[in-house]
């Protein structure tokens, strides 16, 4: 509950965030870019103004910037932390293919062993069916493509006779 009249006394005016990113090699740098150019569609839109200051990499770990927004009767200043886990992500998306997909079927298959996916359900639904389309289309997506790798294997052995004129070499 308010006491008093004056509700700009309770108003924040200095706030943290530390962000945790998703898993996708676009780093700081990338995530800094995207934040510049969201800020300023959203100061126009709300006809607001923002100062946002430079990306300093503090660490292996961190790197952060500022923004200080301003409207017709507030301010906030925001301390932007950025958690840097790049380098992890780089590791394994430089990794073959192949050992991505099966590790993919693999957490799939785990998931639904340890009851992780009932437990989604449970928790969230919505979240729940989330995974599962992300789940299905990636199933999908590897089942047409050795489908079609099937098929055309099929098709240069019957329609080219492929088989017996790389033998016969």
């Amino acid at each position: 509950m308010f006491v008093g009249t004056d509700r700009s006394i309770y108003m924040i005016t200095r706030r943290r965030l530390i962000y945790v990113h998703g898993y996708d090699p676009m780093g700081p740098s990338g995530y800094y870019g995207l934040f510049g150019s969201q800020i300023r569609k959203a100061t126009s839109v709300w006809g607001l103004t923002a100062d946002v200051g430079p990306l300093t990499l503090e660490s292996r770990d961190i790197a952060s910037w500022t923004v200080t927004c301003r409207g017709p009767n507030w301010q906030v200043f925001t301390q932007y932390d950025f958690v840097r886990w790049e380098d992890i992500i780089n590791k394994y998306t430089r990794q073959p293919i192949v050992r991505q997909i099966f590790r993919a079927m693999a957490w799939i298959v785990d998931d639904l062993i340890t009851g992780t996916t009932a437990r989604t359900f449970r928790a969230s639904w919505k979240f729940g069916v989330h995974h599962l389309v992300l789940r299905f289309l990636m199933l999908a997506w590897f089942a047409i493509s050795l489908a079609t790798g099937i098929f055309i294997g099929w098709a240069l052995r019957q329609g080219l006779d492929w088989h017996q004129s790389v033998l016969c070499r």
